[in-house]
């Protein structure tokens, strides 16, 4: 059977592959979610004075609201992708200067 370390190292080696090409799509990635990300917080900044438009009765509750709408408006998938990038570059200078070269 292949180790931990094993498996790790073929997923990785993926990322490398055909000229980083999947590394590559995750930085994509991380721009379309930044920037959908980015037009979440616009809104809820327009919104956020309107009581209207949220179900909090306290401050504490309108800021929790507020976070799962920026995680619904594509937060977490940014996170996400976000940390996949750093994992893996962290793992590989190539892709380390493959990723600052796209950004």
């Amino acid at each position: 059977t292949q180790s931990t370390w094993d498996k790790r190292q073929r997923v990785l080696d993926k990322f490398v592959e055909n000229d980083h090409e999947k590394i590559e799509r995750l930085v994509e990635l991380h721009f379309r979610y930044f920037q959908k990300t980015k037009n979440s917080d616009e809104e809820i900044d327009r919104q956020k004075n309107d009581p209207s438009l949220w179900n909090a009765d306290t401050a504490e509750e309108l800021a929790e609201e507020m976070y799962d709408k920026r995680l619904v408006g594509g937060l977490f998938v940014l996170q996400q992708i976000d940390f996949m990038i750093l994992s893996i570059v962290n793992e590989s200078q190539s892709t380390f200067e493959r990723v600052v070269k796209l950004s």
